[in-house]
């Protein structure tokens, strides 16, 4: 017979061995729940899904294809993705490259060539080419462009320089390559082909390199006449200097010896600073005089006047020299009437009768008459001093007697613009 003592310790034993099974056996439940819960894809939570499911990421990439493009842009961004490019990089590219969404499908790209480039950029390298769309594959090159200097700089610069055509990723590219060695990149870019592809490089050259040493690179394109255009050189130079010293950018300016290089610099000098602050032109104004003065004055009243044309006018008004008034609205009515007619007619349309609006109409007749005489002679009747009316009606009219007598005659007789003392003294000149 079994001692009861010997009985309670089985007992206890079993017990003790039966509470732990259970308890094994519960902890596994949960587990096993967990597990189930996490594998289990949520439509409602992709990125959730994704990142917790144990399938592999190609079967998950087949269901993502599925989903909206809002949900699917939470899946490029996922771990998922990742873990997808480092398995089958050609397969992860191939995916991103069939996306119907134009934005998310260049994310995509460059997410799957970035994430690439970080573990193997030989291979990144060796698929850039697969990618068909020249846009996405442009930015796809940018985003690896910093570990591709690093690694070899000069197949990263073989690549961004081997195009025909300009592209906004190459800006970044370039300057990229400029931080790493400025000297190798203005070499191979020198060494291009002229065209506008070479052009178009050098302008980000000189772009950065204003940036650097605004001072030096407007006086390097001075010396070699690089001023012609208001994208040149001088101007990307100016607005740099402007940007890092105001006062310096006009000490400069004043010390330049009169000259076509002084004028296009006051322009660009003035033109820039009214995009920057029309409030700060305005007072640097008095600081100059002379033909610097006229110059920019124009400048100012030309940036006003595509801007906002009442403010032109104010401008005008607030200038008490007389003669930098009129060379100012001679100069801003030459460029409107050469470049954009219609903006002059809408822009003198605004003017209030004055002195101001008749030198302005003066000057546009002037510059329109070989274009459109009977549109000149329309003008010129709308200048409000009699004297000057008279005048300009009667050059205008004499000439196109001269050159066409007979649509001269005809819109003279039959004008109502004209008085009929103008209308009799222009016929009998015939």
């Amino acid at each position: 017979m079994r001692s009861p003592h010997r009985l309670l310790i089985a007992l206890l034993g079993l017990a003790l061995g039966l509470g732990l099974r259970w308890a094994m056996v519960a902890s596994q439940t949960r587990a096993n729940a967990q597990e189930a819960a996490a594998t289990k894809v949520d439509k409602a939570s992709p990125r959730h899904a994704l990142e917790a499911s144990h399938q592999t990421p190609a079967e998950l990439f087949q269901w993502a294809a599925s989903l909206t493009s809002s949900q699917l842009d939470q899946d490029v961004d996922s771990e998922a993705f990742k873990r997808w490019v480092q398995a089958d990089p050609a397969a992860a590219l191939k995916y991103a490259q069939a996306i119907a969404d134009e934005d998310l499908r260049g994310r995509a790209v460059e997410r799957v060539m970035k994430e690439l480039a970080e573990f193997d950029l030989d291979q990144a390298k060796a698929l850039l080419p697969t990618i068909t769309s020249k846009s996405a594959q442009l930015k796809a090159a940018t985003g690896m462009f910093p570990l591709w200097i690093q690694s070899d700089r000069t197949s990263a610069g073989k690549y961004a320089l081997g195009f025909q055509t300009y592209h906004l990723e190459h800006k970044t590219m370039i300057n990229l390559l400029l931080e790493n060695d400025a000297r190798s990149t203005i070499g191979f870019i020198q060494a291009l082909p002229p065209g506008p592809f070479r052009n178009d490089l050098g302008l980000v050259v000189v772009e950065a390199l204003a940036k650097r040493d605004p001072l030096g690179t407007a006086n390097f394109a001075i010396r070699n006449q690089l001023y012609d255009t208001l994208s040149s050189p001088l101007r990307l130079s100016i607005r740099s200097l402007l940007q890092q010293d105001f006062h310096a950018a006009t000490d400069w300016l004043k010390a330049l010896p009169e000259g076509k290089a002084k004028e296009m610099s006051t322009i660009m000098l003035f033109l820039t600073l009214t995009d920057i602050d029309v409030a700060a032109a305005a007072e640097a104004l008095p600081e100059f005089s002379g033909a610097t003065a006229e110059r920019a004055a124009l400048a100012i009243s030309l940036h006003q006047a595509f801007d906002d044309p009442a403010a032109a006018t104010q401008w005008f008004d607030s200038l008490t020299d007389e003669g930098l008034r009129n060379e100012a609205v001679k100069g801003l009515v030459r460029n409107l009437a050469d470049y954009d007619q219609k903006q002059a007619m809408q822009w003198m349309a605004t003017l209030p009768p004055g002195a101001v609006h008749d030198t302005a109409v003066e000057i546009f007749v002037f510059r329109t008459s070989g274009k459109d005489t009977p549109l000149a002679m329309e003008w010129a009747t709308r200048i409000g001093d009699v004297h000057r009316r008279n005048r300009a009606l009667r050059t205008e009219g004499n000439d196109w007697m001269i050159k066409d007598a007979p649509t001269a005659t005809r819109w003279i007789k039959t004008s109502p613009l004209l008085s009929s003392e103008m209308r009799d003294e222009l016929l009998g000149n015939l």
